[in-house]
């Protein structure tokens, strides 16, 4: 059970029906105007004497109410006594029915835990209880205003149960909506990483291109770098189309409609996903890097890509991530790269653990921008298979290693 500051249980016993001074004054006003009824209509002559102090107990449960729920009961309990061992007068009795009923209700309604239920049993057993050692006719108002008393105490712990079902459907909507917030956050998160990584490296590839075309003289180069550019394009409006495709398909016909049988301009979707690294086997994940190093080449760069291991150890879904992140790094030495040093990309595999490097000396020109989305994405994505992405900045010297375990894992050699 947790602990309770006596300042917090105080506020608690002293909360009023409702909240704001219309839930201070409401009770003693209804107090007051009952008072002053009941001596209006001759209630005074049914009253022990001095009948003006008499007819002021029943409605002083309402006046302690406008202080709060604990004083109310308190001073309910101590009017009754007075009652009961005045001789429990019909009068008074009867004009203890209303303040009974509507300090039970709002008393019930404002319970929190079983501790609270002493007054309404106490409230409720107790004039029968005292009844007993009194004579006169059965049905004696004693037990109306018990009776009374017993259906507000039910009335208020059934609005009670209602309320605070409602504050937890409420909590549990809100908690649901900041699920939901949640969710998309990542989804956006994972549709930026998605969307960089497709594009990145084909738009690289076409400025760095673009930016070489305009210091070339030579015909024939220039046409095999406006045929890099077309084929950097085309291959970024595949990627975009593949994207496209998965985004727009639910979970139904996802299970029913195979992409691989779409054709797109003469080209077949499954072409297209073996080209942008989708369905990555060990030997296009060499393909891709080697791919990767030759985009790298012919943007004037002179790179030393070196392969080592049997790449068939690596599980398919880290291939797939490792061809995300070798694209990253050639994306990344395109815009930052100097074409004056060596560009060195190396993939090892060994028993335990795959690794990624590439490294170049960066250059002094103004870079393309970025946004280093593709880091995070690196990252990211080597902290999904326990690894780990080092990036150092050595004498202008730019290395990246990635590093992902092999140990523990499936291998599912495709």
């Amino acid at each position: 059970m947790k602990p309770v500051h006596l300042s917090t249980s105080l506020k608690y016993q002293l909360n009023p029906l409702s909240p704001g001074i219309a839930g201070r004054v409401v009770p003693a006003i209804i107090a007051v105007s009952l008072y002053l009824v009941d001596i209006s209509t001759g209630g005074l002559q049914f009253a022990p004497s001095p009948g003006f102090l008499w007819l002021a107990v029943p409605y002083s449960p309402l006046l302690a109410l406008s202080i709060g729920r604990f004083p109310g009961a308190i001073t309910w309990i101590f009017s009754t006594a007075l009652i009961v061992f005045q001789g429990m007068s019909g009068a008074l009795l009867l004009g203890l029915i209303f303040p009974s009923m509507f300090l039970m209700l709002s008393y019930c309604y404002q319970m929190r835990d079983k501790k609270d239920f002493w007054f309404p049993i106490t409230a409720v057993a107790g004039l029968p209880v005292l009844r007993l050692f009194f004579d006169g006719p059965q049905l004696s108002p004693a037990f109306f205003v018990s009776l009374l008393t017993g259906l507000a105490a039910v009335a208020g712990i059934a609005l009670n149960a209602y309320h605070k079902r409602h504050l937890s459907n409420s909590a549990e909507i809100e908690s649901l909506k900041l699920e939901k917030e949640r969710i998309r956050r990542e989804e956006r998160t994972q549709l930026a990483y998605e969307l960089h990584d497709i594009i990145a490296h084909d738009v690289t590839v076409i400025a760095m291109q673009a930016r070489r075309a305009e210091f070339v003289k030579d015909p024939d180069k220039t046409n095999q770098i406006l045929a890099g550019i077309g084929d950097a394009a085309q291959q970024a409006l595949q990627d975009l189309r593949s994207l496209v495709l998965v985004l727009k398909q639910d979970d139904d016909s996802a299970s029913h409609v195979s992409p691989l049988s779409d054709p797109v301009g003469g080209i077949t979707s499954e072409v297209m996903l073996q080209s942008s690294g989708e369905t990555t086997t060990a030997i296009a994940l060499v393909h891709d890097i080697e791919a990767i190093a030759t985009a790298v080449r012919n943007a004037g760069f002179i790179v030393d890509l070196n392969i080592s291991g049997n790449v068939g150890k690596i599980p398919a879904s880290i291939r797939q991530a490792l061809r995300r992140t070798a694209r990253e790094l050639g994306t990344n030495i395109l815009k930052h790269a100097a074409t004056s040093g060596t560009v060195d990309i190396s993939l090892e595999i060994s028993d335990n653990q795959v690794l990624l490097e590439s490294s170049n000396k960066i250059s002094s020109a103004v870079p393309l921008m970025s946004t280093n989305t593709g880091l995070e994405a690196m990252r990211a994505r080597c902290e999904a298979f326990g690894g780990n992405a080092h990036v150092e900045n050595h004498f202008d010297n730019w290395s990246i290693l990635i590093r992902i375990p092999l140990s523990g894992i499936k291998i599912e050699v495709i």
